[in-house]
């Protein structure tokens, strides 16, 4: 696993990084440490640790960038997965570079699909992007996850009751 970038953009109520700056390392810098670790371990799967790993898509496309040359010129065999959040606004086209590269998965922070649970959180985000997030890992053969809270301030049985329907009707 590796580490990208550290911080947060967006201020969720429930998140300790929300009082931080959101700080990137350089795609130049992340792929010297893969370089060293994979002549070091061989791994066969990269774990982008990051919680917003793709939420610039220009570096998004770098880092799938160095990965194809990374692959070309060190004969580097791995795929890897990576979370990041729903406001990343991933499109098709970054995603299917991404599997290209070897990407096999990714996740988003969506914590709930109860409209009132996430306005609680300060989330940010709204339950269309959810399913859009859904629709593009489909369309581009990647697996898909979503990270979920329980527990909020504004939890309630329906809210519980409205969340649990959506994922069982998506």
């Amino acid at each position: 696993g590796i580490v990208t970038a550290r911080g947060c953009p967006f201020t969720c109520t429930f998140c300790i990084d929300h009082h931080r700056s959101y700080r990137e390392r350089s795609i130049e810098n992340i792929m010297v440490e893969i370089k060293i670790n994979y002549e070091k371990y061989r791994f066969n799967i990269l774990l982008i640790l990051d919680e917003l790993f793709a939420v610039n898509k220009k570096r998004m496309v770098e880092f799938c960038n160095g990965i194809i040359e990374g692959k070309e010129k060190y004969n580097w065999d791995f795929d890897w997965t990576f979370q990041t959040h729903a406001n990343a606004r991933l499109d098709l086209e970054t995603l299917k570079l991404a599997k290209r590269t070897g990407c096999f998965s990714f996740s988003y922070g969506l914590e709930s699909a109860s409209p009132t649970v996430l306005e609680s959180m300060n989330k940010q985000l709204k339950v269309p992007q959810v399913i859009e997030a859904m629709k593009l890992a489909e369309e581009s053969n990647l697996g898909f996850s979503a990270n979920l809270i329980f527990g909020d301030v504004a939890e309630t049985m329906d809210t519980i009751a409205e969340s649990l329907s959506f994922w069982l009707e998506h």
